[in-house]
């Protein structure tokens, strides 16, 4: 049975405190990087020193 993108990669919570481990950039969906050229679509994933988005490029 195939399953969809978000049973293989659930989302965490957005809104995760400093003590639940929310301790990076406080980036938000739809965030615009860099003169607008970047839009945060979708988070990822952390990890101990990190948070991965998925940006689209709009140059």
């Amino acid at each position: 049975m195939p399953h969809s993108a978000d049973d293989l990669f659930p989302e965490e919570s957005l809104t995760l405190s400093g003590e639940q481990g929310a301790v990076f950039f406080s980036a938000r969906l739809g965030m615009q990087l860099n003169n607008s050229r970047y839009t945060n679509l979708r988070k990822l994933g952390r990890g101990k020193l990190s948070c991965t988005w998925l940006a689209s490029d709009f140059s």
